[in-house]
């Protein structure tokens, strides 16, 4: 098995010349900073009223020592970036290393797949979506005649849209992100180039991209995409500094990794997806939610090298240990945010480099923090 960066998205992984793929895992510079500087995007700005994270110092006592060593020894691990954890609005630890700063902007990598799966819940709950078991092909007509226009919107969340496997760790083909960042190929040819279907939906679980350009694809035809995660979800989680997402030269946004925060921002986002799934938004977002955040499709053999035996909707559930409480966005090299809706237990980790045999300091670590 290839490990987790390489299966989860790893084309983005040069920093000065889009000319060619640094074959290998995310650098620190590019995590850390590079993404931001060096590839087309959108600008979200900061909010006028930044929500409020507050430091907390944890009590002295057997379990706040217990997750205080997971947490140092997620943090020591010489490919973390930065950690931030987090009980409610409350942070209990936060720590980076150079080139991270609280100021940098993290790239998500695929965490964004999970960014695009929840921004369905607005369509959806708007009625412009009327049923998840629709094919795609009913809403967009850029999807017809492709093998995600022929398959269900729920399939197509859960990577099991029949489309064929990728041999370019989840791309289309290796050179794919740089020509989309050269402006050679668009996200639509990408989808229309490699359309066939090879295997029945609904059954085997293949995790591939254009699923999440798809999903894109069709919140354009029924609103826009940008506009439903500008107007539903970033102008209301307080963001603090700004946020980019990558996008081609059509101005389409990168559905399967261009999403790009800083640490302390990341964090209020996933405090506003507790917030969706408890209910605080809509019955219907938090309904979308829970739905979401629960177990459609098993990873097969990805379980050895992610770390996590179940998918929802683009979102990683059921750990290899622990409790299997919450739900995680995962990204190339290590990018991990752990949420446990009900407490707000949040813990977002920035890292370069391989995970392969690191992933259990990840789980460890916000098994300590349920805990607690």
């Amino acid at each position: 098995m290839k490990p987790i960066f390489s299966l989860l998205f790893f084309g983005l992984l040069h920093i000065v010349s889009f000319a060619q793929i640094d074959r290998g895992p995310p650098r620190a510079a590019f995590v850390s900073g590079g993404a931001a500087q060096g590839v087309p995007k959108q600008v979200f700005e900061p909010a006028a009223v930044v929500r409020p994270l507050n430091s907390k110092q944890l009590e002295n006592t057997f379990k706040n020592r217990t997750l205080q060593n997971a947490i140092n020894e997620l943090a020591n691990l010489d490919t973390t970036l930065s950690l931030v954890v987090l009980e409610g609005d409350s942070i209990i630890h936060e720590s980076y290393r150079s080139p991270a700063r609280p100021d940098t902007h993290q790239a998500g990598f695929s965490m964004t797949k999970s960014v695009v799966a929840y921004t369905l819940a607005f369509p959806f709950c708007e009625d412009k979506i009327v049923s998840l078991s629709d094919n795609a092909d009913v809403y967009s007509a850029t999807l017809k005649n492709t093998v995600y226009g022929d398959a269900s919107i729920e399939n197509i969340l859960t990577m099991r849209s029949g489309a064929p496997k990728s041999s370019a760790y989840g791309l289309s083909r290796l050179s794919e992100p740089n020509e989309i960042w050269d402006g050679k190929y668009t996200l639509v040819q990408f989808l229309k180039e490699f359309s066939q279907k090879s295997m029945k939906p609904g059954v085997d679980f293949n995790y591939y991209n254009n699923n999440t350009q798809a999903l894109v694809e069709l919140m354009n035809s029924v609103g826009g995409f940008e506009q439903y995660f500008r107007k539903n979800i970033i102008d209301n989680i307080g963001l603090e500094a700004r946020a980019y997402w990558m996008k081609d030269r059509d101005n389409n946004l990168y559905g399967g990794s261009g999403l790009i925060m800083t640490a302390r921002d990341w964090g209020r986002l996933a405090l506003y997806f507790a917030d969706m799934h408890n209910g605080n938004v809509s019955a219907c977002v938090s309904k979308y939610m829970k739905s979401a955040t629960t177990r459609h499709a098993e990873t097969g053999d990805m379980v050895k090298s992610v770390g996590f035996r179940s998918y929802g909707y683009q979102t990683w559930l059921n750990p290899i240990f622990g409790s299997g409480k919450g739900f995680w966005l995962v990204g190339a090299g290590g990018q991990h945010i752990a949420i446990e809706p009900f407490s707000k237990k949040i813990l977002v980790l920035s890292s370069h480099g391989s995970m392969h045999g690191r992933v259990d300091y990840v789980i460890k670590a916000f098994s300590a923090l349920l805990d607690k």
